[in-house]
């Protein structure tokens, strides 16, 4: 056999070997989602969700690790790309107004897959201390990143403490605004706007003073949304 035929023979194994695997990962992640909204996290155990998508449990755990990193991963899908709007809000808005507008798209999220966000939170709710493991859900699937792009951009620009940790104060308000969202029936905006105020007073108050306002702390020519709600309308 030729060397060509040979690694044209070795790349077909390579993208079969890649097409079930992705087919087993989707497969998965359907039986996961669909157990999570029949029964709930607590009542889900991986061999059923392996059952549920025609693996053995070994490969459950082979391509996601625990039950927990799968509720995350099956939230994360479904609340979609965070990041990019984000990173977007951060160069062109104010910090209140891009807190309100990222705050708002996951506290919607949330909101319309609430009972896979409930399975979600109680897997991270059974996580103890700082995540040390590569595994850990909270690493895999981060939900403060975008926020933490946020709060990076503002204090790049001046407009917070230089000495911010911006990781920990995205992923308390991450936790804050999720908590609240679980925890009360109120829209989304509600939830965003109460989050991203008391967020905005409390670190303005300790870089400028307590009577700084997010227009006050905002360089020259930053944009601000006139329109309540209009987050989705300020591209």
């Amino acid at each position: 056999m030729s060397r060509m035929a040979s690694a044209s023979k070795e790349t077909w194994r390579e993208r079969s070997a890649a097409t079930r695997r992705a087919r087993s990962e989707r497969q998965i992640l359907d039986a996961a989602c669909d157990l999570f909204l029949d029964m709930g996290y607590h009542q889900v155990t991986v061999e059923a969700i392996a059952v549920r998508a025609g693996v053995g449990p070994a490969t459950v755990y082979q391509r996601f690790r625990s039950k927990a990193v799968l509720a995350a991963a099956v939230f994360s899908e479904r609340l979609g790309d965070l990041s990019t709007p984000a990173a977007r809000d951060a160069e062109t808005m104010v910090l209140e107004d891009a807190l309100q507008c990222h705050l708002e798209r996951l506290a919607e999220g949330y909101n319309r897959h609430r009972p896979l966000g409930h399975a979600m939170f109680e897997a991270l709710s059974r996580t103890d201390g700082p995540p040390t493991d590569a595994n850990d859900p909270r690493l895999l699937f981060p939900l403060s990143r975008p926020l933490a792009t946020i709060l990076r951009a503002a204090r790049q620009r001046g407009e917070l403490d230089a000495g911010i940790d911006v990781e920990d104060v995205a992923g308390s308000l991450t936790s804050f605004l999720l908590l609240r969202v679980q925890s009360r029936r109120e829209s989304s905006f509600a939830s965003a706007s109460f989050v991203a105020r008391a967020a905005t007073r409390g670190l303005l108050a300790a870089r400028f003073g307590s009577s700084t306002s997010a227009s006050q702390a905002a360089p020259p020519g930053r944009r601000q949304r006139v329109v309540t709600g209009a987050c989705h309308d300020s591209t």
